[in-house]
């Protein structure tokens, strides 16, 4: 039977299956709204008071239960899925794992619908319909995999996971489920290609949202036209993907938001995206289409109602903006520029015609001239002007009638002068940047403090400013990035009350600000800090090993996706931790002009939280001239890379590394968040530094060094068996053995007298459980000890 039930993308029935393939989407969108699936979901009642439920729970009327009352339990086959789902992305790693494998599944963190479904024999069961597994944090603390025993989860509509450790391949047969209608796996570490046959089979699939990922192959294949119910697809930041969109997404009528921004390694025509009749949302910025002027179609998007929001920049549009752009009255969002625009603003188009219209951006391009007076007389909620040659004093009187801003984003233009004080009456002013122009600011005005208290994020990287950070900023309880970088006559002391906000950014390099003679240990209690900068300070002291264990995580937002350490030009000593290879998603690490020393062999993987995901874009360890050994030849895999500094060193370089830093040159140049051929992508020059010495030895391994290393194991997580690769400086007795959590011997793997060079050993587990191990090498007085994960 069919019930009425006011929910979102419930699950359809098999008549209502029939119905979906002969009416358009958007019927469907609002049929769907009414329409819920009896769907049956036994669950196990809790036995302690203390259990807070997670899911709701509904039987066949549509009436939401309460759990505590109910005593049946969750079909055994979805139990074992979720079973297998937890074990597959380790779960007991989890920061919040609550209720998983302990109570009723309604408890389990992430479950958070079960429906109750009437079988073809009549009976009933409860089933899972959705899982919104950690949408928008970052709860995972180490890669997982999808399984494909999720394809059991048969009545699944939802599954969500957000910005987290999940790895390896999507798994095709998580669109066999009949009943899919929204997939997102966003901001994760999810490599290979994207199943696109399989997705174009996909019953119910509405939404596929599978921006900021590591996938690979083809960026879409002309199957796509098969699955006329698909409304949402986003694919942004996947920078490996390749080919041309084809045309055939333009059959799509259902079709209402696209977003393929940042996809740098694209090519072909922009498609003409007029002829998708639902489309509300185009974002395509940052990507590398063919170049051409800029399409006549853009006018007729979006049907009647016309295109709501529109992103075009850095896409190869060559020319003006056309007038014609005003006309586009349901836009309320617009992203214009690129290195191939530019006009004079005082010819640019009045934006102010444009009634719905609360965001706007420029980004680069050769706009020229100032800002026109009209910027005053929009409703913006959002401005963002960036990489360009607009200049001139900022008009006060603009800024005077912005008064409905929550972000204000100027960067790298060429505007000279101060802060207007005008922008103290934007009361509701969250994001305030005014980076690397021509400004000289002086004195950070104390309205900022007083004035604008909801204040997060405080950019004022290389503008001019002077004097010392002042006591009103203190006011600011809720700012959590604050970039004062490049300002060299800004001094005093940091602040104590700095260290008691919730620092996600923190960047005062090349300043005169005194934070103490070595790094400051306050740092280590903020795990939420993505961005810092330390450089040009005259730190001395070592670096402390803690901080290769914080997390430095990316995060939502293409503000915090690269996170970066800079702890360059400073009197650093001693040898580089080993724990600073932990920092799995960074993209910029520098440490280059200080007195470091030993070898770099932590590097191997750092920027790197699995196989084929390569988040690493800028390296320098320039100018140490104590750093010895072989550079990781693992390193060659980034194919983010746009700055690899090691000059000033001893370091030398593996086979083919030469190779590696022309391409680094010739590709890493661009930026893979902006595809914007950026200024500082910079190599050391190979012909100035040496080769590694080469070696053969039985193993038949890579040319190396000798040096003491122990390398990660590979696979990692493995089921059963698992390579473990060390190299040793000299013939010697070498013990190479295994432990569990308990510290308990399980396996010895070598104990035996071996020569110099590197060696490979295999490791089977197949008579161990799953979890965790430990193996540790050792060479007289030498150690080393690392982790794999065994999941069976």
């Amino acid at each position: 039977m069919l019930l009425l039930f006011l929910s979102s993308y419930n699950v359809p029935n098999q008549q209502e299956i029939s119905m979906i393939h002969t009416i358009p989407k958007r019927c469907f969108l609002v049929l769907k709204t009414l329409l819920f699936l009896t769907l049956t979901v036994v669950l196990t009642a809790a036995t302690t008071a203390e259990v807070a439920a997670q899911a709701k729970v509904f039987n066949a009327d549509g009436q939401e239960l309460n759990i505590s009352n109910t005593v049946q339990t969750v079909a055994e086959v979805d139990s074992l899925a979720l079973v297998a789902f937890y074990n597959s992305m380790r779960g007991d790693t989890w920061l919040d794992n609550t209720g998983w494998l302990v109570d009723p599944v309604a408890f389990w963190h992430g479950i958070t619908r079960i429906n109750e479904i009437e079988l073809p024999s009549g009976d009933r069961e409860f089933r899972v319909t959705r899982m919104e597994v950690f949408p928008n944090d970052n709860n995972m603390t180490r890669c997982g995999y999808l399984p494909p025993e999720l394809s059991d989860l048969e009545y699944l509509q939802f599954l969500e996971m957000g910005r987290q450790f999940v790895c390896g391949e999507i798994p095709a047969e998580i669109f066999d489920l009949e009943f899919l209608v929204r997939l997102r796996l966003r901001g994760s570490f999810l490599t290979g290609e994207i199943p696109w046959d399989a997705i174009a089979n996909a019953t119910s699939l509405a939404r596929l949202e599978l921006e900021q990922n590591e996938l690979e192959g083809p960026v879409m294949t002309p199957a796509i036209a098969n699955n006329q119910r698909l409304a949402r697809i986003t694919l942004d930041e996947n920078i490996r993907l390749t080919g041309s969109i084809p045309n055939e997404i333009l059959q799509l009528e259902n079709l209402e938001r696209f977003g393929a921004d940042g996809l740098i390694n694209i090519s072909g025509p922009m498609p003409d995206f007029s002829q998708l009749p639902s489309l509300e949302v185009l974002e395509i910025q940052f990507s590398n289409f063919d170049p051409g002027p800029f399409p006549s179609w853009v006018q007729n998007m979006g049907g009647s109602d016309g295109i709501e929001r529109l992103a075009l920049h850095e896409t190869n549009i060559q020319g003006e903006i056309p007038q014609w752009i005003i006309e586009l009255t349901n836009v309320s969002e617009l992203k214009l520029g690129g290195t191939g625009m530019g006009m004079d603003m005082a010819n640019f188009p009045n934006m102010s015609f444009l009634p719905a219209l609360r965001r706007f951006r420029i980004w680069g391009g050769n706009f020229t001239g100032e800002l026109p007076s009209w910027f005053g007389d929009m409703d913006l909620e959002r401005l963002w002007i960036s990489y360009t040659d607009i200049g001139g004093d900022l008009p006060g009187d603009v800024f005077q009638n912005l008064t409905s801003l929550t972000l204000l984003k100027m960067r790298h233009n060429q505007f000279t002068g101060g802060l207007p004080p005008q922008i103290q009456s934007i009361s509701g002013l969250d994001y305030l940047a005014f980076e690397y122009n021509q400004m000289e600011i002086g004195d950070i005005p104390d309205w900022i403090g007083q004035n604008l208290t909801g204040l997060s994020k405080l950019y004022l990287g290389g503008s001019g400013v002077t004097g010392t950070i002042p006591a009103s900023l203190s006011n600011l309880e809720s700012l959590t990035h604050i970039r004062l970088q490049h300002n060299p006559d800004l001094g005093g002391d940091l602040p104590a009350w700095v260290w008691n906000l919730d620092l996600n950014a923190l960047d005062i390099s090349y300043t005169s600000i005194n934070v103490g003679e070595t790094i400051p240990s306050q740092l280590q209690n903020h795990p939420r800090l993505q961005k810092l900068g330390l450089a040009g300070l005259g730190l001395s002291g070592e670096i402390p090993s803690w901080l290769g264990d914080m997390p430095f995580l990316r995060t939502d937002g293409t503000r915090d996706w690269h996170p970066y350490i800079s702890l360059a030009d400073n009197n650093l000593r001693g040898p580089i931790p080993a724990s600073m290879g932990n920092l799995q998603t960074i993209d910029s690490l520098n440490l280059a002009n200080n007195n470091l020393e030993g070898d770099i062999a932590m590097f191997a993987n750092l920027g790197s939280p699995n196989e084929g995901a390569y988040l690493l874009g800028a390296f320098d360890v320039s100018g140490n001239p104590g750093l010895t050994g072989a550079i990781p030849s693992n390193m060659m895999n980034f194919y983010r890379m746009r700055v690899f500094r090691f000059d000033g060193t001893e370091l030398c370089m593996p086979a083919g590394f030469d190779t590696f830093l022309a391409s680094v040159l010739e590709n890493g140049g661009r930026s893979s968040l902006t595809n914007r051929l950026m200024p500082y992508a910079s190599v050391t020059d190979p012909e100035t530094m040496q080769f590694c010495v080469t070696s053969s030895i039985d193993d038949d391994l890579e040319l190396n060094p000798y040096i003491f290393r122990l390398n990660n194991n590979y696979p990692n997580p493995f089921n059963p068996t698992t390579n473990i690769v060390y190299q040793i400086p000299f013939d010697a007795n070498v013990s190479l053995t295994v432990y569990n959590v308990m510290g308990q011997r399980v396996a010895t793997l070598v104990d035996e007298y071996r020569p110099a060079g590197n060696h490979t050993v295999m490791f089977d587990a197949r008579h161990l459980a799953s979890g965790q191990y430990m193996y540790r090498l050792q060479v007289g007085e030498m150690s080393m000890t690392r982790k794999m994960t065994l999941v069976k």
